[in-house]
């Protein structure tokens, strides 16, 4: 998003300044703005990198801890919890446990960050646009 606006920036002020594009200073220019449009295309990549990384981590750790809990509460039920519960319905309860972490729980955390992020970046925007409706 910062590089679209960025590169809009950049061509425009070329044509509005009207620089003649076979002067050393239009050259000077351009490679300047090649340097931070690559800097920031770096740095975009490894935002993306790290936020893969780091959701991973937290989506691997979160199944971790589900399956662990609920594997200690199990083997801590009284008899009487096996006694009325048949093995298969436990074995079918933890299965689908272990799904939805392992396939779903991934899906609806990351739409939900996403949405986090939009409806928190709206509602800043709609407050610094409307700043005497806000606090007045």
């Amino acid at each position: 998003m910062f590089q679209q606006q960025y590169a809009i920036k950049w061509v425009n002020y070329k044509f509005e300044d009207g620089l003649n594009s076979t002067s050393d200073e239009a050259e000077r220019y351009d490679q300047t703005h090649y340097e931070i449009y690559l800097a920031l295309g770096f740095a975009a990549a490894f935002l993306f990198l790290f936020k893969a990384v780091f959701f991973i981590f937290l989506v691997n750790r979160a199944g971790r801890v589900l399956h662990n809990k609920a594997l200690f509460s199990v083997l801590r039920s009284p008899m009487r919890y096996f006694d009325t519960h048949p093995i298969g319905i436990i074995i079918n309860r933890f299965s689908k446990d272990t799904y939805f972490m392992d396939e779903r729980f991934p899906d609806v955390l990351l739409e939900f960050m996403g949405l986090l992020i939009l409806y928190t970046a709206t509602i800043a925007l709609i407050l610094w646009a409307n700043y005497w409706f806000a606090w007045h």
